[in-house]
């Protein structure tokens, strides 16, 4: 009888101690997922996920895009991830987790692997259709909305400028896909300036990391029949983009916004139009090429064809100039040739000095782009490892397009030649 216990009593240690170094283990996991939300920084992350990582379903490149995302905008410090429970099924640990912070205590399951790296981590609910991982900025237009508006714009350099209002006041907006949230003029608006609030995640330009970013919540947001009660935007001088286009600028329309329309882009007739619903049944005549896009935090991103080289680009309506970030700039040395030497200047102010190329030839779908320029840089937003450039003005203005953020199709008009761009 007592052997009979003392056998179970040392099976039993066993299984603790074993249980206890797991324990041990999942926690430094855990720890390390904790500091890369609260430093942002995917890099310091990435070797503790898993080869067969996914997020949502969405495996591969795609759900390391989706969390490298999700951790750059995660919009809360995380205090403590701490283990509730742990189950071992078969080679994982499915792991019930509290996050807690100042805010709120949350329970997330997090799967590992049997070497405890992240095979899945649910921690926020995302929807791929253009909508942010993280909902930072949740706006929603009232039932007044047209299923169909057509906006007329004009170009202060290359950057679309429609006319729009809030808080009273009425002027330039420029039109910023690229821009993840809307933002406003402080300049434009002092008396916004005692709500404003600091922003708690990093904002990038092409520099770096853009300093004195703020949030603010404005109201009467009128843009034709669209409209909107509250907005919450960020909150910056935009004096240097009114002196680079020679145009005052009350504010941004960015992805926030934009996201929930398909937005067709017709440099030929300066117009835009906005569809709240599915277009086809508007448009006069059918497009002649539809491909489908995929969305890295908020940027469409699609598939092209250079020589024997498929890259992948992100679209941005506020992006004056092409770029190629610079990992291809030898490997494409063959299909581009050197113009010069220019300077990139972004919405943090900094200006580099980065060379300038044409390219022979890019294909999207069966489209040829020929001749387009590009600047060959990196721009330091993180987006370098999952993406390979950005198309904007010259790509959008070439045929009539239009990006359907819900669907995430991208749809061309080969006879609508606009040759808007201007050669070098």
């Amino acid at each position: 009888m007592k052997r009979g216990v003392y056998l179970i009593l040392c099976l039993f240690a066993l299984s603790s101690s074993t249980s206890g170094a797991n324990h041990n283990h999942i926690q430094q996991t855990l720890d390390q997922l904790k500091s890369a939300l609260n430093h942002h920084d995917f890099e310091a992350l990435e070797p503790h996920l898993a080869p067969d990582f996914s997020f949502d379903g969405h495996d591969g490149n795609m759900g390391r895009m989706i969390m490298q995302q999700i951790v750059a905008q995660y919009p809360t410090s995380v205090d403590s991830i701490t283990i509730q429970k742990v189950e071992k099924s078969g080679p994982q640990f499915s792991i019930l987790a509290e996050f807690y912070s100042a805010e709120q205590r949350e329970e997330k399951v997090i799967i590992l692997s049997n070497d405890f790296k992240i095979v899945q981590a649910p921690i926020v609910k995302i929807q791929m259709a253009g909508h942010n991982a993280q909902q930072t900025n949740p706006q929603s237009l009232n039932d007044e909305s047209p299923a169909r508006m057509v906006v007329p714009f004009k170009l202060a350099g290359r950057l679309i400028v429609v006319e729009a209002e809030i808080e009273g006041v009425r002027g330039n907006f420029i039109l910023d896909s690229g821009a993840a949230n809307s933002c406003l003029n402080a300049r434009i608006f002092p008396q916004l300036q005692d709500q404003a609030k600091p922003v708690d995640h990093k904002v990038y330009g092409v520099g770096g990391a853009i300093q004195e970013m703020k949030w603010i919540v404005a109201s009467g947001f009128k843009w034709q029949d669209a409209k909107l009660d509250v907005v919450k935007a960020l909150y910056m001088d935009l004096s240097h983009l009114e002196e680079n286009t020679g145009t005052q600028i009350v504010g941004l329309i960015g992805a926030d916004f934009l996201q929930k329309f398909t937005v067709q882009f017709d440099y030929a007739h300066r117009e835009l139009t906005l569809f709240s619903v599915n277009p086809e049944s508007y448009w006069q005549t059918a497009p002649d090429e539809v491909i489908n896009f995929s969305i890295v935090g908020h940027i469409p991103v699609i598939d092209a064809q250079i020589g024997d080289h498929t890259l992948r680009f992100g679209l941005d309506s506020g992006a004056e100039g092409a770029q190629l970030f610079a990992k291809w700039e030898e490997p494409l040395t063959p299909h581009y040739a050197f113009l010069r030497n220019d300077n990139l200047k972004g919405a943090d102010t900094n200006s580099r000095t980065v060379k300038k190329v044409r390219l022979d030839e890019f294909l999207i779908g069966d489209i040829a782009y020929l001749n387009h320029t590009f600047v060959i840089a990196d721009i330091n937003w993180g987006h370098e490892s999952v993406i390979d450039g950005l198309l904007g003005f010259e790509f959008l203005s070439t045929h009539k397009t239009a990006i359907d953020f819900q669907n995430q199709k991208l749809y061309f008009w080969r006879d609508q030649n606009h040759s808007a761009h201007h050669s070098e």
